[in-house]
């Protein structure tokens, strides 16, 4: 069910084109990964959609937002405030109810930590820790704004599970922004836009597409340059082979 609906938006900022008659829509309850080359509009996307930027080209349930739509989506970014001496404290700002809250922390790694001050964490925790009141105010919409350039590459696929874990256990709509296709491998779909939106479709059929993955300047995963390699070197006649089946073909 289409549940966030962006139609014909267009945005130019000190005389550049950010998005030219760009549309998409995304279904309720989804993992949306969305891509921009750096600096191209990610942030202007999400903080239109959050409300802090008034647009009517951007429907959520077939109505315009407003304060009361806002209410629901909470966004997070790689700016972290905390208004409270520990963990504890800081989410029971949102919520009273003690057991899910150390049902959370404890999910998220983070129960050792309750009784510490919330800046005694590290990046990545603090992140978990935005999360976690993202779900403790019962957000139906969670955007995360260019939160992983601090994540290492096991931590940031924890995290992505996680996202995946609560929009399929809570029904929440998360879209997140990248310039990495490997962050979109849980993705329901991932949207890449260039001011205009050059692909919008599931992650497994990005990897068909090589005019789309080079046109979009994204950062590709090793593995598909070391595909693109030996492609190049008539080692394997196409790029669309696992990793096993490389291994399989090479070795025969």
């Amino acid at each position: 069910m289409c549940y966030i609906s962006v139609k014909n938006l267009s945005i130019t900022f000190n005389k550049n084109k950010l998005f030219k008659d760009v549309s998409f829509n995304i279904n309720k309850s989804s993992l949306v990964a969305l891509t921009t080359p750096s600096s191209k509009g990610k942030t202007t996307l999400l903080n239109i959609i959050n409300g802090n930027i008034p647009c009517d080209n951007i429907l959520i349930n077939n109505k315009t937002i407003s304060d009361k739509t806002k209410t629901k989506i909470t966004l997070i970014t790689a700016n972290v405030n905390y208004y409270s001496k520990t963990v504890l404290e800081e989410l029971t700002l949102i919520s009273n109810n003690i057991l899910k809250i150390k049902k959370y922390l404890k999910e998220f790694k983070l129960i050792d930590y309750i009784n510490m001050s919330p800046y005694e964490l590290n990046y990545i925790q603090m992140q978990k820790l935005n999360l976690i009141k993202a779900l403790l105010n019962k957000s139906e919409i969670i955007l995360i704004d260019n939160i992983f350039c601090y994540f290492d590459k096991y931590s940031k696929l924890e995290y992505i599970g996680l996202l995946k874990k609560y929009q399929i256990d809570k029904g929440k709509t998360i879209i997140f922004t990248t310039t990495n296709l490997e962050d979109a491998i849980f993705s329901d779909k991932i949207i890449i836009i260039d001011k205009e939106v050059l692909y919008d479709g599931s992650i497994e059929k990005i990897y068909l597409n090589d005019q789309i993955i080079k046109k979009s300047k994204l950062n590709i995963p090793l593995e598909n340059e070391l595909l693109e390699k030996l492609k190049l070197y008539d080692v394997i006649d196409k790029v669309t082979y696992t990793i096993e089946e490389v291994v399989d073909e090479i070795c025969k």
